[in-house]
């Protein structure tokens, strides 16, 4: 895309208008955060299960209760788990949950945590890493 810029109204002369390339963000084409995020922890096993529910860029607008369309040629999110700014571990799952066993979180914390902070993108094949879904969960 190019800006012309020049006086309001004057007929265009390239000796009085400027010419601005400007570069695509293809911001349209990067994936929706997902929404409804929760981690809760397994009593029994210590496990952390971590869910969320994809939005997506197409045909979302329905108002059945059924799962939108993915809008991508394929599943994929990027799972950070962190203790507030410092990043322990990325989980790559291909459905919209993902498990931190007990084991990586005692090797992350030295203990099992009361919270955790998260951030979950869903990853398009061409655009990479999407806007993300953060906040801190106590589990």
């Amino acid at each position: 895309m190019t800006l012309r810029c020049g006086a309001a109204g004057a007929v265009y002369d390239p000796d009085l208008f400027v010419d601005l390339p400007l570069a695509s963000s293809r911001r349209g084409l990067r994936c929706l955060p997902p929404v409804h995020v929760s981690a809760n922890r397994d009593p029994t096993t210590h496990d952390i299960a971590i869910e969320w529910i994809r939005q997506t860029r197409i045909g979302g607008d329905a108002w059945e209760p059924v799962e939108v369309p993915l809008g991508e040629a394929s599943e994929s999110y990027a799972v950070t788990i962190g203790d507030g700014m410092t990043a322990f571990r990325t989980l790559m799952v291909a459905t919209p949950a993902a498990t931190y066993a007990a084991a990586d979180q005692v090797a992350d914390f030295g203990s099992l945590p009361s919270a955790i902070t998260l951030s979950i993108s869903q990853v398009s094949p061409t655009e990479g890493p999407g806007l993300a879904a953060a906040g801190e969960f106590h589990v």
